[in-house]
Parts: structure tokens; C-alpha cells; sequence
């Protein structure tokens, strides 16, 4: 039309009715409005998986974490401690954070064979708040293929921590996956007792995302509890819950 308006039998292109009538119900003129085009492989906007790996750390107390990589992973810590979770203790002002970085920088990962790994297990080994340690690596040492496995098995005679190795999967996974494999990791590794028995009425909440350790999440996992025990049975570890 001459005048720049638009027939009323005419929808601005890519809206649906849907979204027209919630434009018009805020009074704006739908015709400043289009709908972005859906890319069936366009990039998400997903958090990385470390940071699932550190919410699942900070949710273990006495948990430490071996990152074989940069201190670049002191930065993604500090997106939870102080800031999404006020009472974190994955950082430390004394320096005996429960994220330990290697150092291990692009120019020396084709050299490593681990011994950064071992040398920070050592002395994680002799914290003695430290009741578990685990080891996982940034993308780019993930890609030599280190057998963190083997340097595992080089320091549990002298420690008295079980140590773990989490999946590395920063590449293809985001922090939902960072979070779970912990769990996984645990499940898998986590020794039982030879004879042990399912115990009836006993009950385990298992996948509880404990992001926070705030007093609002603390109380969730003490109401799941209330709620179990309410039914009659017995709640005996929920996971994770601090």
C-alpha cells in the first residue's frame, strides 16, 4: 500500500498467530517483529563441562579435583564460588582449592606424560580434609590421550584417598554431562561391601542437581528426606546434597 501499512489479511512474515496476538497484547505494532529462522544445526548456547564438573565437586565435601590444563580453570571455578553460590568452598584464600590446575599450558602438552598429575596428587594426598580425589583434563591435553588410568595406579599404594578418573568429554559434552559423569564416576568406582544386601524400606535419591550449597538447597534435600521418611521408609544418602 502507498501509505506503508499493511493489508489486514497480511501477517508479518515468519510470526504465528501465537505470537502475534502476545505482541499485540503488549501494544507494540507487530510489523517491527520477525521471527528468527529455526537452524536445525545451529550452535547452542550451552555452559561448558567443567562447570558441571566443579558444581558436582563443590557439592562433595572433602572432594578435590585434578584438571590436567591451564589455570584458566581457576576462572570457570569463580563463575560458582562467590558468585553463583555464595557459600562455595571450591576456592581457598589460603591457595588449597579443591580444583587443582596442572599449569599444563599449549606449549608443554606435547612433552607431558603426567608427571603434573602425579606431583598434584601427591600433594592433595596430604591434606587432610581431603577424603577423595578425582582427575579429568582440558580439551586440548585430552587430544595426546595421557593413560591417566596409569598414573592413578602409580600413587594409590601411598595415598589414602580413593582417586577416580571422570570421563574427559569437554569437547562433546556440556556441564549437565560434566555434572553426571560424576555421579557415573562414582557409581562405577565407589567400592560396596562383598556380601552387602539391599536393605528394605531403605531409599537413595540419586541425581539430585546440587548446584548451589546455599541454606534453600540444603533445606530441598532435607524435605525429600522428610517426604521419604513420611512414607513410611528410610532415607539413607541422597546424592549429591553436601
Amino acid at each position: 500500500m502507498i501509505d506503508g501499512s499493511l493489508p489486514r489479511t497480511r501477517m508479518p512474515a515468519g510470526l504465528e498467530p501465537a505470537q502475534l496476538r502476545a505482541v499485540a497484547a503488549l501494544g507494540l505494532d507487530p510489523r517491527a517483529f520477525t521471527a528468527l529462522p529455526e537452524e536445525r544445526f545451529g550452535v547452542p548456547f550451552r555452559f561448558p563441562y567443567h562447570l558441571g564438573l566443579y558444581m558436582a565437586v563443590n557439592a562433595i565435601p572433602g572432594c578435590f579435583a585434578v584438571i590436567d590444563g591451564p589455570d584458566c580453570i581457576y576462572r570457570k571455578a569463580e563463575w560458582i564460588h562467590g558468585k553463583h553460590d555464595l557459600c562455595s568452598t571450591l576456592l581457598d584464600v589460603g591457595g588449597r582449592h579443591r580444583v587443582v590446575s596442572t599449569l599444563m599450558h599449549s606449549a608443554e602438552v606435547i612433552k607431558s606424560k603426567g608427571e603434573a598429575v602425579v606431583k598434584r596428587l601427591r600433594r592433595i594426598g596430604q591434606l587432610p580434609e581431603a577424603e577423595l580425589v578425582l582427575v579429568n583434563s582440558m580439551p586440548h591435553v585430552q587430544i595426546i590421550g595421557t593413560q591417566y588410568d596409569a598414573l592413578i595406579a602409580e600413587v594409590e599404594g601411598e595415598l589414602r584417598q580413593p582417586v577416580f578418573e571422570v570421563p574427559s568429554r569437554a569437547l562433546d559434552g556440556d556441564w549437565l554431562d560434566g555434572y553426571a559423569e560424576v555421579l557415573n564416576t562414582l557409581a562405577a568406582r565407589l567400592p560396596t561391601p562383598a556380601e552387602s544386601e539391599p536393605i528394605p524400606g531403605s531409599v537413595a535419591i540419586i541425581g539430585l542437581l546440587m548446584d548451589r550449597t546455599e541454606a534453600d538447597h540444603t533445606a530441598n534435600v532435607a524435605e525429600l528426606e522428610r517426604l521419604i521418611a513420611d512414607l513410611g521408609l528410610r532415607p539413607i544418602s541422597t546424592w549429591l546434597s553436601n
